[in-house]
């Protein structure tokens, strides 16, 4: 018997396109409910490992992303910490002071101390501080974190306490050409005696400003008493002296003979009538009045007017002076009328042609050096 094979080959044609056409149904469904063009490595070889790549280094970045999420907080809570234990050095550091006012009483204090130690069981507390079980802020951490502040409050203390001497000093303190022009120079000198009075105005004449041109003031003060008018006489006898000793230098000269029952009173109230700047007066070298080295009024003087006041005690004559030796007190740049005296001295030392040598702290010399060679040196006459 024989065999007889039948093919269909049209049926097998359609189920092959048949087969074809599923597989890019399936293919373009896919692409469709993904939304991407490539979904494995048969869609396309290289693009599917590009963008496996791609979607690595995403995974990663998240992660990234995650774990500095999850550093900040820890940070954040270990910031709390530090912070909270700032707070506590600062409140200690107040009740301290509290309690060293002397209006507290014990009772007072040993509040205070409670207080102080649980600010300080506080503090050992911020220092087991956790995140996830670990362990933040240490003895360590915490005393670094006090040193800095300590370091801190004391180099910011010292920087603000130099910054604001240079602002008083540059600022403030130095004379500026406002100043030199609206100069109030006017010069008292009270006598006494006639071996001195002709010294003392000779003094005032070296150190009087003469662009200014203004004359000076001599002033005789007598006591209220007994001897007054016999005194009163003498006393102007006195100032004509001076007054011929001034025009001898062609300086105008103003006198004045004043009863007072007070010496220094007398020369106080004069200084205010006359709108005088400051006093030249001389040191006393009577012993038989008074044996006092500020002699017997000085000191009352000094406590009456916040002014400008030189005292001298002239024991040679003023030409004859070849160095003028000056001792400069501790800080006396903080003083007011620190550049005045400066001044003052400077023109008598270029008056009479001889050399000034200041003493004293090197911050207050460099301040001298720089009045002197930047603002007076060409200006005093």
């Amino acid at each position: 018997m024989s065999m007889v094979v039948r093919n269909n080959l049209s049926a097998v044609n359609t189920l092959n396109t048949l087969n074809r056409n599923q597989t890019a149904l399936s293919k373009n469904l896919e692409m469709v409910s993904s939304g991407m063009r490539i979904n494995s490595a048969r869609d396309d070889a290289s693009g599917y490992a590009i963008s496996e790549r791609m979607r690595v280094q995403i995974r990663s970045l998240n992660q990234d992303n995650l774990n500095t999420q999850n550093g900040n907080s820890m940070m954040k809570v270990a910031e709390g910490a530090v912070q909270s234990t700032v707070d506590i050095l600062k409140t200690l550091k107040e009740k301290v002071i509290d309690a060293a006012n002397d209006t507290n009483t014990d009772a007072d204090r040993a509040f205070i101390q409670k207080e102080l130690d649980q600010s300080i069981d506080q503090i050992n507390d911020n220092a087991n501080v956790t995140y996830n079980g670990k362990y933040l802020v240490d003895n360590d951490m915490l005393n670094g974190v006090v040193g800095m502040i300590l370091v801190t409050c004391i180099l910011s203390s010292l920087v603000t306490d130099w910054s604001s001497r240079q602002i008083i000093l540059h600022d403030k303190t130095l004379p500026g050409e406002d100043d030199k022009k609206s100069d109030d120079e006017k010069i008292l000198i009270p006598v006494r005696y006639e071996e001195y009075a002709d010294n003392l105005i000779s003094l005032a004449i070296l150190m009087r400003n003469q662009k200014l041109n203004r004359g000076l003031v001599a002033l005789n003060v007598v006591y209220d008493d007994k001897d007054m008018r016999y005194n009163q006489q003498q006393g102007r006898q006195l100032l004509e002296q001076c007054v011929k000793h001034a025009a001898s230098a062609d300086v105008k000269m103003q006198t004045q003979v004043r009863i007072a029952a007070n010496i220094a009173n007398g020369i106080k109230h004069a200084f205010k009538e006359f709108q005088a700047s400051e006093i030249i007066i001389g040191m006393h070298m009577h012993k038989e009045v008074s044996r006092r080295f500020w002699g017997e009024f000085h000191q009352s003087l000094f406590n009456g007017l916040s002014r400008q006041i030189i005292m001298a005690r002239l024991n040679q004559p003023l030409n004859t002076i070849r160095r003028i030796q000056v001792a400069v007190p501790s800080r006396a740049e903080f003083e007011p009328g620190f550049y005045r005296w400066i001044e003052r001295l400077v023109r008598l030392a270029r008056n009479l042609d001889c050399r000034i040598l200041f003493h004293g702290r090197r911050d207050t010399l460099a301040l001298i050096n720089e009045f002197v060679q930047n603002q007076y040196y060409q200006d005093i006459p």
